[in-house]
């Protein structure tokens, strides 16, 4: 079974897209960096980054994968590089983990309460970063992100559960194995 956990930065926010929003999740606002991690049978393969220019290098590693997992990753990053490469990914599974939730919360939130550890920075500085040129700082963000994914998607496929920072608990819906 081949999993790719995956995490996206663009190069603008939304709030610096003429459109807005719709302008983003079409592409507008680029992408700086891409991280993924593959993993097969559970056994971490390999650790890459994608910027923007190769989306369709980056899509075809999407699409050779059983699963992609995500953190909002069905309404913001799978939307964004489809729209980069000019077509439909053509994914043979999705599990977007913050949409397996009965409410959204932020991955920040989830993996304080659950993993007792934050995300290393805020996506909001993630345009800045690429603006400056600060490559390494980015990529390492990003890593560490998909990173802290892949741990929540193991502990909430074994105990059912994401734990807030309050110690309240939500249920995930389980993701579904491709046979």
């Amino acid at each position: 079974m081949r999993l790719c956990f995956l995490d996206i930065e663009t190069r603008l926010l939304a709030a610096e897209c003429p459109g807005g929003w719709a302008d983003l999740l079409s592409g507008g606002g680029g992408m700086s960096v891409a991280a993924t991690i593959l993993e097969v049978d559970g056994d971490v393969q390999e650790v890459r980054f994608w910027d923007d220019s190769n989306p369709l290098d980056l899509a075809a590693y999407l699409e050779d994968a059983d699963t992609v997992i995500g953190w909002n990753s069905d309404s913001f990053d799978l939307p964004i590089i489809a729209a980069l490469c000019g077509r439909t990914l053509a994914l043979r599974g999705s599990y977007d983990l913050k949409s397996a939730l009965p409410r959204p919360i932020r991955l920040d939130a989830a993996a304080k309460g659950t993993l007792g550890e934050g995300k290393r920075g805020d996506a909001m500085d993630a345009p800045s970063l690429a603006r400056r040129g600060e490559w390494v700082k980015l990529i390492d963000y990003c890593v560490a992100d998909v990173t802290l994914l892949r741990r929540l998607f193991h502990f909430a496929q074994e105990h059912g559960i994401i734990r807030l920072e309050n110690g309240a608990l939500l249920e995930v819906r389980p993701w579904q194995r491709i046979n």
